[in-house]
């Protein structure tokens, strides 16, 4: 079989496995990433993520660099109060979410699934300035965003400051997704 056949992610979870091919995620994220454009987002435009680690959580990341967005995940399980407080901030230009609401278009996995009926084939190449902020309530009380000092280039790029090598890499990712850490799958 090619390389898009190959399995790009088993997401285990729950003791339930689930193998993604590298055919599925490209198709997945781009579909993904023609609904997120359809809601207005662009180049260096915001896109909050509060899912809990799932295969969504992927698909969406990889839509959202896609796009050239920038990534704000967080924890899906922040109280009201201070999901708000982290979307005021930094307003984002959609949010995709099981739980919460936001001033901005709000994307379910529900409407995640129904997006399996989008083209599927390549988006327009698009970079991001910054390739995700990480959110922080803040020592200070104050809500905070930490921007990600690196452009979102997906490869071995290493003059554009990626993280990537020069082959497939195999990783374990035992944090949350929407943590800092948990990017090690990117």
């Amino acid at each position: 079989p090619g390389e898009t056949t190959k399995v790009a992610r088993v997401n285990l979870r729950d003791g339930n496995a689930r193998n993604v091919t590298w055919r599925e995620l490209e198709a997945r994220a781009n579909q993904i990433g023609r609904a997120l454009a359809a809601l207005g987002v662009e180049k260096d435009n915001i896109v909050a993520l509060a899912l809990p680690s799932c295969v969504e959580h992927v698909f969406v990341t990889v839509a959202i660099w896609k796009l050239g967005a920038t990534l704000l995940p967080l924890r899906h399980d922040l109280p009201d109060w201070e999901m708000a407080r982290m979307l005021d901030l930094a307003g984002p230009k959609a949010l995709v979410s099981d739980r919460h609401t936001a001033q901005c278009p709000v994307l379910t996995r529900a409407d995640l699934a129904e997006t399996e009926t989008l083209p599927s084939d390549p988006l327009p190449d698009a970079v991001s300035e910054c390739v995700n902020l990480v959110a922080s309530s803040g020592s200070t009380g104050f809500p905070k965003l930490i921007v990600t000092p690196m452009r979102g280039v997906v490869g071995g790029d290493k003059q554009q400051g990626s993280a990537k090598g020069d082959g497939p890499m195999v990783g374990l990712v035992l944090s949350p997704l929407y943590h800092v850490n948990g990017f090690a799958f990117a």
